[in-house]
């Protein structure tokens, strides 16, 4: 019974932090190309690109 128990409890912990971590990138702006993301004019430090990767805007080294 404890197992099923922790077994049940486990999931349950799972399957929250994965619908956490899928609204975590809710906010991002989608894009299709790189060209996107420079038309949102997204900002990001000098050393660092504007990409499209995943349908999302980031900035990368």
């Amino acid at each position: 019974m404890a197992k099923i128990l922790k077994f049940v409890y486990a999931t349950i912990l799972i399957i929250f932090l994965f619908v956490i971590a899928t609204e975590v990138n809710a906010f991002r702006n989608p894009c299709k190309s790189d060209s996107d993301c420079t038309k949102l004019k997204l900002k990001c430090d000098r050393h660092t690109i504007l990409t499209c990767f995943w349908r999302h805007c980031y900035c990368i080294f």
